[in-house]
């Protein structure tokens, strides 16, 4: 039987080469930013591309504080897919009462798309209540921007919140208060857009606000409801450690 040595201070992610999580399937982007830039920047998806950190975020033992309009970002290897599943772990720090203060917790939001116009996708509280996924449809001769969302948002308040798009539907659910948006029929086709998704700021400088990311995850798929369970359940036990409380 061979010896397990451990380094003193290690921490459980410097121990492992991958992580093995309760969906694997269509993960293209899983990050963990916490306490360093280099831990921030990498991507736990196998055999896929580390981000790349963008200005100065600060670091704390379970996560990293972001600000949009470009000033402190994790910028993914991960664009928009025809279908999608975005999970964020993290908190608004600004309210959002105004545009200057309101969080983007994930967004690619005016990357040029795919059939025409501008697109992208992005996950945002928009009001003190309200969390939104935005994203766009061709309707065959302009961009549109449908927008999903869930009533249960509290800034200053950890939440794990999951958002999936398919061709036909779109869904947000607040997986820590238990609420669930309404289905979003959508008509035309998908609209991708091509920029990079990046965690705590969106390109353009409509929205500047600031947030917490603790965890994010970014599949090509819609996940089942099931799925969704089983990665906020991981993500529970997995932040808890890290003094999170999702």
């Amino acid at each position: 039987m061979g010896t397990k040595i451990i380094p003193p201070n290690a921490s459980f992610e410097m121990l492992l080469n991958h992580l093995v999580l309760p969906v694997m399937s269509g993960l293209q982007g899983f990050f963990l930013p916490h306490e360093s830039a280099s831990k921030a920047a990498k991507n736990w998806a196998i055999g896929k591309d580390d981000g790349v950190v963008v200005g100065s975020p600060t670091y704390a033992a379970g996560y990293a504080s972001l600000e949009s309009n470009g000033v402190a970002y994790i910028e993914t290897p991960v664009v928009e897919s025809p279908e999608m599943t975005i999970m964020f772990a993290g908190r608004g720090t600004t309210d959002s009462s105004t545009n200057d203060l309101t969080p983007i917790f994930v967004s690619s939001r005016t990357a040029a798309a795919a059939l025409g116009g501008l697109g992208g996708i992005q996950l945002y509280p928009n009001s003190p209540s309200v969390q939104r996924v935005y994203f766009s449809q061709w309707d065959g001769s302009v961009s549109q921007s449908p927008i999903a969302f869930v009533s249960s948002y509290s800034p200053n308040s950890w939440q794990f919140i999951s958002a999936r798009v398919t061709a036909t539907t779109a869904r947000i659910r607040n997986l820590t208060t238990g609420a669930i948006g309404a289905d979003l029929a959508l008509s035309g086709s998908r609209n991708p857009g091509s920029g990079k998704i990046r965690i705590g700021s969106m390109i353009d400088a409509t929205w500047k606000g600031k947030s917490d990311a603790a965890l994010c995850g970014l599949y090509n798929r819609a996940l089942t409801d099931a799925e969704e369970v089983s990665m906020y359940n991981w993500a529970k036990t997995y932040l808890a450690t890290k003094g999170v409380a999702v």
